[in-house]
């Protein structure tokens, strides 16, 4: 039995403007058993990149590493036969001064002829081998054996950890994030688009087929059209909002310079918008922030405030005026009458 789960483009049958068909094939007598049109994909499935038109992945992983891989096992195939030699080397014997076979093993006896004249050569003697090239081979492996961990990305499976260096700037850090981003991109990206998600919308899909989220007739209108992306938590978008922190950084020195040119410069920043992008970036906890209301309350009250004391001030000034004027009203009266 083959199931096949195709474009109704190709397909003859009448689709009622569903985008693939579902069809079950036997396969033992050459005809389809059930052909179905249907919305969602059913299959999903992982893979790298594809190449042309084939729906076959190839992994630029494996194309790069095999060669590397072959030299690998090739140099370690080199070293075990040396190691070999070194431990255990071969044996010289002189023809006929041998008297029984050559024991090896611990405590082993090799008898030989007492007739021969070993002022000639020892009868018995190991090969000299020489193993001075040995360190210089294991460098080489260890050489291939990173070239492979390259290949494979797995330099980059890790947590991004930038150095804690007190001398570094902003700048450079910024270099630092960037450079890892751009390592880890082709691991991480395919992998969320095609298969991650792929899941996400096909589960999507299938819950609001099967009104899951209410009667479609309900939503909202912005929401009936809406195109639905999903984002995914890892290391590579980890070290991309990691990043928005050394951007404000950066902006903050470049707005600080352009105010001595010009101070009209300071009201191009949005500082709340930033200040909470950088927060979401760096993974504040959201309980440690305020909402946007309650910001909104807390400028107001604070505005408030600065008008009330701004007219308790203005009503002191005054009252201090009036007293004041009272009081050279008074002496002037008084002078009035002591006048002749």
């Amino acid at each position: 039995m083959l199931h096949i789960v195709c474009s109704t483009e190709i397909w003859d049958g009448q689709a009622n403007a569903k985008p693939r068909v579902s069809i079950f094939y036997d396969c033992d007598h050459n005809k389809p058993i059930e052909e179905t049109p249907i919305w969602g994909q059913i299959y999903l499935i992982p893979r790298w990149q594809t190449a042309g038109t084939s729906q076959y992945a190839f992994s630029p992983a494996t194309v790069a590493a095999l060669p590397e891989g072959r030299l690998l096992q090739a140099m370690t195939l080199t070293l075990l036969e040396a190691g070999e030699k070194a431990a255990n080397p071969p044996l010289i014997a002189t023809k006929d001064a041998i008297k029984s076979d050559m024991q090896q093993f611990p405590g082993g006896v090799t008898w030989v002829d007492a007739e021969y004249d070993e002022r000639l050569g020892e009868a018995l003697r190991a090969m000299n081998i020489d193993v001075k090239g040995l360190p210089l081979n294991l460098e080489m492996v260890k050489d291939s054996r990173s070239v492979l961990m390259q290949c494979f990305f797995l330099n980059k499976l890790r947590a991004f950890n930038p150095t804690t260096d007190p001398q570094m700037t902003a700048f450079q850090a910024g270099q630092i994030m960037q450079e890892y981003v751009r390592g880890a991109l082709p691991l991480f990206e395919p992998m969320e688009f095609e298969y991650n998600g792929g899941l996400c919308e096909e589960t999507f899909d299938i819950l609001y087929r099967n009104s899951a989220f209410g009667s479609p007739m309900d939503l909202p209108e912005p929401l009936k059209n809406a195109n639905i992306d999903f984002r995914f938590e890892s290391p590579l978008h980890d070290a991309i909002d990691q990043q928005k922190g050394i951007k404000f950084l950066e902006f903050k020195q470049i707005i600080a310079a352009a105010v001595e040119l010009d101070p009209s410069v300071i009201h191009i920043p949005d500082a709340p918008m930033m200040v909470r992008d950088v927060a979401a970036g760096i993974r504040v906890p959201a309980k440690w922030s305020r909402t946007e209301l309650q910001v909104e309350e807390a400028v107001r009250a604070v505005a408030q405030e600065k008008q009330d004391a701004a007219l308790l001030q203005k009503m002191k000034a005054g009252a201090e005026v009036a007293a004041t004027l009272g009081t050279a009203k008074k002496d002037m009266a008084q002078a009035a009458v002591m006048a002749p």
